[in-house]
Formats: C-alpha cells, structure tokens, sequence
C-alpha cells in the first residue's frame, strides 16, 4: 500500500517549486570581457543569468535574489578570492552549489576550492561546449539529491499515521482496521504487550470517526483505587457516602455522544464489572446513591496487556462482560516483529526529541543501529524512546554511538534469540571498543549469510546504507 502511493509522487510539483524550467546561474568575475561573454553564452544555452564584478557584489547578490541554483565564480579577485566566497556561501547555505574559473591551472588552487566545496572548476577561455555539458551533469545530480530528500519526506509523512510510526506490513494492516473502525459504533478491544503504543490506536479510532467532535475520556483502570472505581466511573449523588458534598458526574457520563477508553480492563474489579456491563447493553449508568438511570450515548474501546480469556476462566473477568468488549478485537504488533520499523522510529524519537531541546539532530552511527535492530524491545516503542532520550542526553557529538546507548540494551544484544551466533563469557571482559568490533563483526556475518550473501538485502535488515555495509565489509575483511 505504501510503496503504491510512493510509485506516483506529485512530482510536478516538487520540480516546480525546485528547479524552474530554465537554471539560475550567477557568475561572479572581476574581468567584465569575462563577464559578457559568459552572460552571453549562458543565455543562448538556456540559462538565466546574473553577474557580479567582485566577490563581496556576489556574495550580497546571492543572498539577496537568490539562492541560484550554481555560481560560477573566479579564483582570483581583488577584494576577495573566490576561494573565500564559496566558503561563505556554504557557510550560510550549505547546499550552495559553486564551480570555480581561473586562468592559472594551478592544482594547488584547485584543491583549496575543492576542499571549500567547489563541485568542478573551468579553465580561461572556457569552452562554451564543456561548460554546457559540466553545468547539465552538476545540476541533474543537484535534481536527483533533491528528489531523493522528496521521496525521503515522503516516506516518513506515509510512514506517519495519527502519531503511530512505521511502514512494515504489520502496520499497514493495523492503519487499514482502524480505518475501517472509526465510523462504526462496535465495541473494540485492543490487545498488545505493554509500550506497543495501544492507546495511540484507540486515538485514532476516535479521532478519525464521527465522534471526533465530541469527548475522549482515557480511563486507567489500574491506577485507580476500586473503593473509588464506581464513583469516578459512574458519578455519585449528593449525600450518597461520608464526603459526597455535591453530585458529580461520572466519567463515562462525561463522554456523551465521545469515546470511553478503558485502559488495562483486566484489573477492574467484578464489582465495577457488573455495572459497567449494564451501562454497555443498556446505554446508561446508575450514579452511586441515584434513583434513576441515565442515558449515556457513548462508543467503548478497552484495551488489555494480558489474556482476558485466562482471566475469565480464572473466574477474575466475567464471561459476559468479556463477550461485550470483546466485538472486534484489535492486536498491536510488538516490536520485535517489525524490526524494519525500527530506523524509522528511531529516527522519528531523534528529531522529536531534538525539537523538543531545540538542540541539532543526531544520526545515529551504522554500528549503533545495527545494535538497535538486534534488541528484542522487551518495552516495545516506549523502551526505545526512552533509549533515544538517553542516548540523546549523553551523546556529546553529532552522532549516537554505542557507548551512548542504555547499558541493557547493549548488553542484552548478543543473547537474543534472534542472534543465532554466540559470544563467550570472555567477551564481557573486553574494552567496549574492541568488543563492539567483535559485536559488529559477527553480526554482520550472520546477516550476510542470512541475506544469501546479497549485500543490498543484508544492508536492509541492518537498517544501514549498502555504502556503510560495504565499508565495514572491508573494515572487518567479510566478502560475499
């Protein structure tokens, strides 16, 4: 379903907004003969052009009708070198794309702009013909960069969905229940492992149905006292107990024409139990010391971490109540089965987080994910959001590394049962650094040999770049 909206991307609209039908080119060079004749040139291959005599005219002329989509900039100028002036378009733009122009072919100069981040560089007279070739090459590469930064936006909006992240087919057959079960009115239990995220799917039920415009009352029936459960659930009169000064209403009263969302179901006592059954068939509650129902027009969605089955044959959870919420059943996959989600998660907690501290983004480093993808996440999403928070807090570069990482997460790696190699006890009393060699070696072997040895599916499963993979291939001596 995904990869069928990502096969026709609005892509008109990207190379519009992007790249109009004719490049902007601005040359900066102090020679005005230059100048011309590049104006000149340019124009009649299809460019639109602008000229600067001087580097800081350049600089302002940039910044103030641009960005273009190349500079063409000359080594050698009075006030200052072209060296300099890439440097402070890349220092304020850093997608800033310059080539430079000089009459000396000296690679000493060359390799000073190269390294100021120069894309190419044409010697004087510039062939008009080369020029046209060089420019058309550096600017399809410069399209298909920013297509590539499209499609990645893409996929992370698709991958996106009413604040659940992941594009595995797990997930994919969850968005499609939801949708299916926002307009109905049906009785929903969703089930999953703790931090799987239960109560995100249950808000998009609501959100995307036709009580969106009414309540959402989230009840956590395991955080309240049952001696209170009834009162809060159901509302009391005034006088009913010792301390009931005034009426009140009750939560579920509370959720006219909304959603009731009962959090962990399975800890409600058999007491609430019966009533809430009442309230279910009937559509209407009974306040604690009131004399007369009260209908209540509400949708319910329970949720539970345990086996209500158990629980009922147990005598702990009442059949018919179990049969009440139990219309359509909802599981939400652990994490461990979608462990392609993982880097989009990850990535997804990163940029979160880093919003949130109003600090840089940090990537995480290929070992390191590697490492994240070989956990099993007893804790779900919620224990690597957690992990991403530490990491975040310790790391002190740009980039998340397995020294950042929660100390359970890597020393629980290697014995997961998803790892099918071992490391002896021996391991444990490496440094870390050459314990994550050895770490990052053998899994990478194991994936390789996995994978069938195909290095782009093995980089796949690693949740790196094949680039990555092949570096460390050669770094660790693995071949195919």
């Amino acid at each position: 379903m995904l990869l069928d909206k990502l096969a026709e991307p609005p892509v008109d609209d990207w190379q519009d907004a992007r790249f109009p039908e004719r490049s902007r080119i601005l040359v900066i060079d102090d020679d005005p003969d230059v100048l011309d004749s590049l104006h000149r040139g340019l124009s009649v291959l299809g460019f639109e052009v602008d000229g600067a005599r001087d580097g800081r005219t350049g600089i302002a002329r940039y910044f103030a009708e641009g960005p273009f989509d190349l500079s063409l900039v000359d080594l050698n100028m009075p006030d200052i070198d072209g060296i300099e002036v890439i440097r402070r378009l890349k220092a304020q733009h850093k997608d800033a794309l310059a080539a430079v122009i000089t009459a000396y072919d000296s690679i000493e100069s060359v390799v000073q702009a190269m390294k100021a981040g120069a894309v190419d560089y044409f010697t004087k007279p510039v062939d008009l013909n080369h020029l046209d070739l060089v420019l058309n090459r550096i600017l399809e590469n410069r399209r298909q960069v920013e297509r590539l930064r499209f499609l990645e936006g893409q996929v992370v909006q698709l991958a996106s969905f009413q604040g659940l992240v992941g594009v595995s087919p797990e997930m994919q057959h969850l968005y499609e229940m939801i949708r299916k079960l926002a307009n109905s009115n049906v009785t929903v239990l969703v089930q999953g492992e703790t931090g799987t995220g239960k109560e995100l799917v249950v808000r998009a039920i609501h959100s995307l149905g036709k009580r969106r415009r009414a309540r959402f009352v989230p009840i956590n029936c395991g955080a309240m006292p049952e001696a209170l459960m009834e009162s809060e659930l159901f509302g009391h009169e005034k006088g009913a107990f010792t301390g009931a000064g005034k009426r009140k209403y009750g939560l579920i009263e509370q959720a006219e024409n909304g959603t009731v969302f009962l959090d962990e179901i399975e800890t409600l006592g058999l007491g609430p139990q019966v009533k809430l059954l009442r309230a279910i068939q009937e559509r209407e509650v009974m306040r604690v010391g009131g004399g007369r129902p009260i209908p209540v027009d509400f949708r319910l969605i329970a949720a539970t971490n345990v086996d209500l089955r158990k629980r009922m044959e147990e005598g702990l959870f009442r059949e018919d109540l179990f049969y009440r919420i139990n219309g359509v059943v909802v599981d939400v996959p652990p994490l461990r089965v979608r462990k392609g989600d993982i880097p989009l998660l990850a990535d997804h907690f990163l940029t979160t987080l880093s919003e949130k501290d109003g600090c840089p983004v940090r990537e995480l480093a290929p070992e390191a994910m590697m490492l994240l993808k070989a956990y099993s996440w007893p804790g779900n999403v919620r224990e690597l959001e957690n992990a991403m928070a530490q990491a975040v807090a310790f790391c002190e570069g740009k980039e998340i590394t397995i020294e950042d990482l929660p100390e359970s997460v890597v020393m629980s790696t290697t014995d997961q049962g998803d790892v099918s190699f071992h490391i002896g006890e021996g391991f444990y009393s490496l440094p870390l650094r050459e314990a994550r060699a050895q770490f990052e070696r053998r899994y990478l072997r194991e994936v390789l040999k996995k994978s069938g040895n195909r290095v782009v599916e093995a980089a796949r499963h690693a949740g790196i770049h094949r680039r990555h993979l092949y570096e460390k291939m050669k770094q660790y001596h693995l071949s195919r």
